[in-house]
Protein backbone atom coordinates (compact mmCIF):
# COMPACT_ATOMS: atom_id res chain seq x y z
CA UNK A 1 0.00 0.00 0.00
CA UNK A 2 2.74 2.45 0.99
CA UNK A 3 4.53 2.10 -2.68
CA UNK A 4 0.87 2.50 -4.30
CA UNK A 5 0.94 5.85 -2.22
CA UNK A 6 4.11 6.94 -3.18
CA UNK A 7 3.92 6.56 -6.61
CA UNK A 8 0.57 8.34 -6.79
CA UNK A 9 1.83 10.85 -4.64
CA UNK A 10 5.54 11.18 -7.53
CA UNK A 11 2.39 11.28 -9.80
CA UNK A 12 0.97 14.36 -8.37
CA UNK A 13 4.58 15.71 -7.86
CA UNK A 14 5.39 15.46 -11.54
CA UNK A 15 2.43 17.09 -13.03
CA UNK A 16 2.81 20.07 -10.60
CA UNK A 17 6.54 20.61 -11.53
CA UNK A 18 5.82 19.79 -15.35
CA UNK A 19 2.67 21.49 -15.11
CA UNK A 20 3.90 25.04 -13.73
CA UNK A 21 7.74 25.06 -15.31
CA UNK A 22 9.56 24.37 -12.18
CA UNK A 23 12.66 23.58 -12.26
CA UNK A 24 14.62 21.66 -9.55
CA UNK A 25 17.02 24.32 -7.65
CA UNK A 26 19.51 21.47 -6.07
CA UNK A 27 22.25 18.65 -7.08
CA UNK A 28 21.90 15.41 -7.85
CA UNK A 29 23.51 12.28 -9.19
CA UNK A 30 20.73 11.68 -12.32
CA UNK A 31 21.45 12.66 -15.35
CA UNK A 32 19.38 15.23 -16.63
CA UNK A 33 16.39 14.34 -18.48
CA UNK A 34 16.50 14.66 -21.90
CA UNK A 35 13.53 14.68 -24.37
CA UNK A 36 14.66 13.25 -27.78
CA UNK A 37 10.93 13.18 -29.54
CA UNK A 38 10.37 9.86 -29.09
CA UNK A 39 8.55 9.01 -26.01
CA UNK A 40 5.05 8.91 -26.92
CA UNK A 41 1.71 8.34 -24.37
CA UNK A 42 0.50 4.43 -24.27
CA UNK A 43 -2.66 4.27 -26.20
CA UNK A 44 -5.43 4.06 -23.34
CA UNK A 45 -8.05 1.26 -23.99
CA UNK A 46 -11.33 1.68 -24.29
CA UNK A 47 -13.67 2.06 -21.39
CA UNK A 48 -14.79 -1.49 -21.80
CA UNK A 49 -11.40 -2.80 -21.06
CA UNK A 50 -10.24 -0.26 -18.09
CA UNK A 51 -9.97 -2.31 -14.86
CA UNK A 52 -12.40 -2.51 -12.12
CA UNK A 53 -12.26 0.08 -9.67
CA UNK A 54 -13.29 -0.32 -6.05
CA UNK A 55 -14.87 3.16 -5.12
CA UNK A 56 -15.74 1.51 -1.40
CA UNK A 57 -11.83 1.57 -0.53
CA UNK A 58 -10.49 4.09 1.89
CA UNK A 59 -7.52 5.66 0.15
CA UNK A 60 -4.48 5.55 2.29
CA UNK A 61 -6.83 4.01 5.31
CA UNK A 62 -3.98 2.24 6.46
CA UNK A 63 -2.24 5.45 6.83
CA UNK A 64 -4.32 7.42 9.68
CA UNK A 65 -1.69 10.69 9.09
CA UNK A 66 -1.51 10.39 5.37
CA UNK A 67 -5.56 10.08 5.26
CA UNK A 68 -6.16 12.84 7.02
CA UNK A 69 -3.95 15.10 5.19
CA UNK A 70 -4.86 13.79 1.32
CA UNK A 71 -8.17 14.11 2.37
CA UNK A 72 -7.77 17.92 3.37
CA UNK A 73 -5.74 18.28 0.20
CA UNK A 74 -8.82 16.75 -1.99
CA UNK A 75 -11.59 19.15 0.00
CA UNK A 76 -8.86 22.20 -0.68
CA UNK A 77 -8.29 21.05 -4.57
CA UNK A 78 -11.75 19.86 -5.31
CA UNK A 79 -14.25 21.42 -3.34
CA UNK A 80 -13.03 25.26 -3.35
CA UNK A 81 -14.94 27.19 -6.18
CA UNK A 82 -11.84 29.78 -6.61
CA UNK A 83 -10.57 30.57 -8.86
CA UNK A 84 -11.82 27.88 -10.99
CA UNK A 85 -15.57 27.11 -11.03
CA UNK A 86 -17.04 23.69 -9.48
CA UNK A 87 -17.95 22.45 -13.01
CA UNK A 88 -14.66 23.15 -14.27
CA UNK A 89 -13.29 21.44 -11.61
CA UNK A 90 -15.75 18.38 -12.43
CA UNK A 91 -14.52 18.30 -16.32
CA UNK A 92 -10.30 18.75 -15.10
CA UNK A 93 -11.44 15.60 -13.32
CA UNK A 94 -12.95 13.94 -15.66
CA UNK A 95 -10.29 14.27 -18.08
CA UNK A 96 -7.36 13.31 -15.96
CA UNK A 97 -9.12 10.03 -15.01
CA UNK A 98 -9.71 9.07 -17.98
CA UNK A 99 -6.53 9.52 -19.25
CA UNK A 100 -5.73 7.33 -15.84
CA UNK A 101 -8.59 4.78 -17.33
CA UNK A 102 -10.37 5.47 -14.19
CA UNK A 103 -14.01 5.01 -14.46
CA UNK A 104 -14.82 5.58 -11.07
CA UNK A 105 -15.09 9.85 -11.92
CA UNK A 106 -18.35 10.28 -13.92
CA UNK A 107 -18.19 13.00 -17.13
CA UNK A 108 -19.88 16.40 -16.05
CA UNK A 109 -23.45 16.81 -17.36
CA UNK A 110 -22.27 19.97 -18.61
CA UNK A 111 -20.70 20.38 -22.20
CA UNK A 112 -17.37 22.65 -22.22
CA UNK A 113 -17.51 26.28 -22.11
CA UNK A 114 -16.29 28.35 -25.00
CA UNK A 115 -12.71 28.13 -23.55
CA UNK A 116 -13.21 24.40 -23.53
CA UNK A 117 -10.84 23.17 -26.05
CA UNK A 118 -8.11 24.82 -24.57
CA UNK A 119 -8.78 23.71 -21.41
CA UNK A 120 -9.25 20.17 -22.14
CA UNK A 121 -6.31 19.57 -24.63
CA UNK A 122 -4.03 21.39 -21.71
CA UNK A 123 -5.67 19.06 -18.99
CA UNK A 124 -5.30 15.80 -21.25
CA UNK A 125 -1.50 16.79 -21.90
CA UNK A 126 -0.81 17.46 -18.76
CA UNK A 127 -2.64 14.20 -17.72
CA UNK A 128 -0.96 11.68 -20.75
CA UNK A 129 2.69 13.37 -21.61
CA UNK A 130 3.49 15.82 -18.65
CA UNK A 131 7.03 15.86 -19.72
CA UNK A 132 6.13 17.18 -23.00
CA UNK A 133 4.26 20.62 -20.92
CA UNK A 134 6.27 24.26 -21.75
CA UNK A 135 5.23 27.68 -21.75
CA UNK A 136 2.99 27.86 -24.70
CA UNK A 137 0.87 25.56 -22.78
CA UNK A 138 0.43 28.27 -19.61
CA UNK A 139 0.19 31.08 -22.49
CA UNK A 140 -2.79 29.27 -23.81
CA UNK A 141 -4.47 29.30 -20.68
CA UNK A 142 -3.49 32.77 -20.34
CA UNK A 143 -5.07 33.71 -23.56
CA UNK A 144 -8.67 32.36 -22.67
CA UNK A 145 -8.51 34.66 -19.61
CA UNK A 146 -7.04 32.27 -16.50
CA UNK A 147 -4.52 34.39 -14.75
CA UNK A 148 -1.44 32.26 -13.03
CA UNK A 149 -3.45 31.20 -9.72
CA UNK A 150 -6.10 29.62 -11.89
CA UNK A 151 -4.03 27.90 -14.29
CA UNK A 152 -1.86 26.58 -10.97
CA UNK A 153 -5.83 25.27 -9.59
CA UNK A 154 -6.12 23.73 -13.14
CA UNK A 155 -2.77 22.16 -13.21
CA UNK A 156 -3.60 21.17 -8.75
CA UNK A 157 -7.08 19.53 -9.94
CA UNK A 158 -5.39 17.70 -13.03
CA UNK A 159 -2.47 16.15 -10.65
CA UNK A 160 -4.66 15.57 -8.31
CA UNK A 161 -7.21 13.65 -10.23
CA UNK A 162 -4.18 11.91 -11.77
CA UNK A 163 -3.05 10.79 -8.36
CA UNK A 164 -6.07 9.92 -6.86
CA UNK A 165 -6.92 7.87 -10.02
CA UNK A 166 -3.60 5.58 -9.58
CA UNK A 167 -4.28 5.06 -5.95
CA UNK A 168 -7.75 3.87 -6.51
CA UNK A 169 -6.96 1.58 -9.45
CA UNK A 170 -3.82 0.43 -7.27
CA UNK A 171 -5.48 -0.29 -4.29
CA UNK A 172 -8.68 -2.04 -6.31
CA UNK A 173 -5.64 -4.11 -7.65
CA UNK A 174 -3.89 -5.12 -4.69
CA UNK A 175 -7.70 -6.02 -3.22
CA UNK A 176 -8.45 -8.47 -5.99
CA UNK A 177 -5.06 -10.19 -5.66
CA UNK A 178 -5.37 -10.43 -1.82
CA UNK A 179 -9.06 -11.86 -2.62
Amino acid sequence: MLVIGLVAMFNYLTRVADGTGVEADYRNELPEFVYRGRTEAVQRPGPQQWPPVDTSIELLSALPAAQAAWSHWRVYVLDSADPISPATRSRLRSIAARAACDGSVEPPDEPDAADGDTLVRFADKLSRTPWLMGQADADALRSTGLDDRAILHVIAVVAYQSAESRLRIGLSALARSAG
